[in-house]
């Protein structure tokens, strides 16, 4: 490897007529040239002047013309080790590095105090992996010119190698303090932290680096990982768009631009820089797998399953993969391929808790309550302090009615992870069941602190204010239940029922009404409804909407009774008598249409 730090490949003589190259723009070196032609042409022993137009040639990259030149200087002084250097580091441009290494060590020998001398040689053999002698010729260097920031640099490239990661990072540290603007330097120290995963120490060193320069496509790229790592998607992403501005036709970014944007719940594009990446990646089965992930978070449950199924066909033993397009089958509601991959995944790695877990919450979707529990139990015993499978074996005591061994469950839930939402909702559930209703609020208060926008958790705090009474606080968690899930009828049907209990029939028809648009099924719903065009005075519109709920449940009491008060209220008696005889039908026993038809048959 040739070293492309020209300014330390070459040295000015000691010698007054030596030109200074510290400045090597190309109207100087023409300059130098020409002047030293002229001199050469005055005198052809004049090795100085020789000496001189080499070394520009040398900065011309005319390599032969630089050779001859220095070729003739050391014939004519071959005394003088700066061009024995130089003429080494002509050598080196040209690949004859034996007589580089020759000339190295000429000028060594001349002039033993020379460090660029030193410097040359080391990066010959650098370039050459022979790092050990790389390392000999740096470290003299440094000894004779502490000031080599380069030097210090590749001491902690060949430190690194060796695995002696203390020694390369103070030696990257050293050459920043020599070269503050030394962006490999940075890039290196950041890449130290982030193969200890220290990612937020290695993105300072990054962003040093791209701030000195931007299109620096690789350091943006672990810049957006250490960003992804500690949780700034946003800021990952920004980092990977800039690495696909400098190269479009990258093979990896869109699919780090994919991963970046499954996280910020922007899943629309995820997909899409995904599926740009397909074909362009070395692992396509980790584009299907997140293309899989970024289809269930979007809650496309059957593309989800179908491109985890594609990343399956990369590895079929695949334990991670099978357990996901469970899941997927399984939040689709089909069962049975849930079960089938559950159990491929346990068959394949039959420890995992978190499998035995998500099998047991299949059963449970099933009914089979007994399965569910075999697998939560065993989820436990491999994994004990694995909170949902504690959890999960609450709900299915709920289910079964056992109700003090559901709340024991679900407080050990609690007691393993306090600050999850939905274990602090459950638990709120399981003493709302038991009617405690203190300790039920404090546990669904609890669970809207850690997630305000679970709506089922605000509904449910609605439903134990109403029991208590609180019918303002009620109707205020009903509110936010539906500002949260517009569709939840079961909060407006609960209001409009507040409203009725208000004699406030207009709120009450408006938020029922709405109920019943969303679902037109809720023979409850209607019924209130004909309640409350009842209170207004409309018994037509009453009588529509108690005969829509009879239809959806005949055996609804309450319409059939609701229905007949409605025909006496506007002394329609005959009308009255029939939905009399279904309502004592149902109910032989109900006093009040017992009188009611027997004061109409008179």
């Amino acid at each position: 490897m040739v070293d492309e730090h020209l300014e330390n490949a070459l040295v000015a003589s000691s010698e007054k007529a030596v030109v200074n190259f510290s400045q090597k723009n190309q109207l100087d070196l023409e300059q130098v040239v020409s002047t030293n032609k002229k001199l050469i042409y005055q005198d052809e022993e004049d090795a100085t002047a020789y000496y001189n137009l080499g070394s520009a040639y040398f900065y011309q990259k005319k390599y032969n013309h630089a050779l001859a030149c220095l070729k003739r200087s050391v014939r004519l002084r071959p005394d003088h080790s700066n061009t024995y250097n130089n003429l080494g580091s002509v050598y080196q441009r040209i690949g004859k590095e034996h007589q580089a290494v020759q000339a190295y060590k000429k000028a060594i020998r001349l002039g033993p105090d020379l460090p660029s001398s030193y410097y040359n040689l080391g990066s010959l053999f650098y370039g050459k992996d022979d790092f050990d002698k790389a390392f000999e010729n740096y470290a003299k260097t440094i000894e004779l010119d502490p000031e080599q920031a380069m030097a210090q640099y590749r001491l902690g490239r060949i430190y690194e190698r060796r695995d002696q990661i203390d020694q390369a990072t103070s030696c990257y540290q050293q050459a920043i303090e020599l070269k503050p603007a030394f962006i490999q330097a940075y890039g290196r120290l950041g890449g130290i932290h982030y193969d200890q995963q220290e990612f937020e120490q290695a993105s300072k060193f990054f962003i040093q680096a791209v701030t000195l320069n931007p299109d620096l496509v690789k350091t943006q790229y672990y810049l957006g990982l250490c960003y992804y790592f500690l949780g700034k998607y946003d800021e990952a992403k920004e980092a990977y768009e800039h690495v696909k501005r400098l190269r479009p036709n990258s093979n990896f970014v869109n699919y780090y631009i994919g991963i970046a944007n499954i996280e910020i719940e922007d899943y629309n594009v995820a997909i899409n820089a995904l599926q740009e990446s397909l074909g362009r990646t070395d692992d396509n089965l980790q584009v299907y797998f997140r293309l899989g992930m970024a289809h269930y978070y979007k809650k496309d449950y059957s593309s989800a399953a179908r491109h985890f199924e594609y990343a399956l066909s990369f590895n079929v033993n695949n334990h991670i993969i099978h357990n996901n397009i469970a899941a997927s089958y399984g939040q689709a509601k089909s069962y049975e391929k849930a079960i089938e991959h559950y159990e491929k995944s346990l068959s394949l790695n039959p420890n995992d808790a978190v499998t035995h877990n998500n099998i047991g919450v299949t059963y449970q979707m099933e009914d089979k309550f007994e399965e569910a529990l075999e697998h939560y139990k065993k989820a436990i015993e491999l994994d004990p302090e694995l909170a949902n499978a504690h959890n999960n074996i609450g709900l299915v005591y709920v289910k079964m009615a056992i109700f003090d061994a559901a709340l024991e469950s679900h407080q050990r839930a609690a007691a393993l992870d306090p600050n999850k939402a939905k274990i602090q909702s459950d638990l709120g559930l399981i003493y709302h069941v038991l009617t405690d209703f203190d300790q039920s609020i404090i546990h669904y208060k609890r669970a809207i602190e850690i997630d305000s926008e679970d709506a089922k958790t605000h509904y449910n705090l609605g439903i134990v204010y109403e029991l208590q009474e609180e019918s303002e606080l009620a109707i205020e968690q009903y509110q936010e239940s539906i500002e949260l899930d517009p569709s939840n009828s079961d909060a407006r049907y609960k209001i409009g029922v507040s409203y009725l209990g208000k004699n406030d029939a207009d709120n009450a028809l408006e938020m029922l009404e709405r109920a019943a648009a969303i679902d037109q099924n809720s023979y409850e719903i209607h019924h209130k409804i004909g309640v409350a065009y009842r209170m207004k005075n409309q018994p037509e519109q009453a009588i529509k909407a108690l005969q829509k709920s009879t239809q959806l449940n005949p055996k609804y009491l309450e319409a059939h009774y609701e229905q007949a008060m409605v025909q006496i209220d506007t002394k329609n008696y005959q009308f009255a008598l029939e939905p009399l005889r279904q309502v004592l039908k149902i109910e032989p026993n109900h006093a009040e249409a017992k009188r009611q038809l027997a004061m109409l048959s008179q």
